[in-house]
């Protein structure tokens, strides 16, 4: 399965092949979608332990690189993570330990790099909430990483 990062929520399609709803679709940068039809049981039953450990090791990889990023451009963008779900923050009151330090973020740049992130080929949540399933490999996090750069470029550009 090809396709960009699928980040912030899950959006069913069916599955005309497997005659099944799909639980994610992901939008590719030729502006496709596709879908990741939902995990078999055997397959976490036969590998579970790697199967967690290399959606860690993606997510962890992403957060880290959106971090990265944030931090080569000054923006006070914080990114939490925990296993495979990330959570964008526009300048929140740091260190985030509760929701009230959440809510003092200001959502609307995250919003705006998730604007942006649709013309890189990756669908995000305007509220910051991203997921990282089994169809993202390492390529694909890469490419997230990437696009990720380029539209908190545009978002930095634009609140200066």
């Amino acid at each position: 399965l090809a396709g960009a990062l699928l980040a912030g929520g899950w959006l069913w399609w069916w599955h005309y092949s497997s005659a099944s709803w799909g639980i994610a679709a992901i939008a590719t940068a030729a502006g496709r979608f596709e879908v990741a039809a939902p995990l078999p049981a055997s397959r976490t039953e036969a590998g579970g332990a790697g199967l967690y450990a290399d959606l860690e090791r993606r997510s962890h990889r992403l957060a880290e690189g959106i971090r990265s990023a944030a931090a080569d451009l000054g923006a006070p963008l914080v990114v939490t993570q925990v296993g495979p779900v990330l959570q964008l923050l526009w300048d929140p009151a740091v260190p985030v330990r509760s929701y009230a330090g959440a809510w003092r973020a200001d959502p609307g740049p995250v919003a705006d790099l998730a604007v942006h992130l649709l013309g890189h080929g990756v669908h995000a949540l305007e509220r910051g909430l991203w997921f990282v399933s089994t169809a993202h490999g390492d390529a694909e996090i890469e490419e997230a990483v990437a696009a990720a750069r380029a539209a908190l470029e545009r978002v930095v550009e634009e609140r200066r």
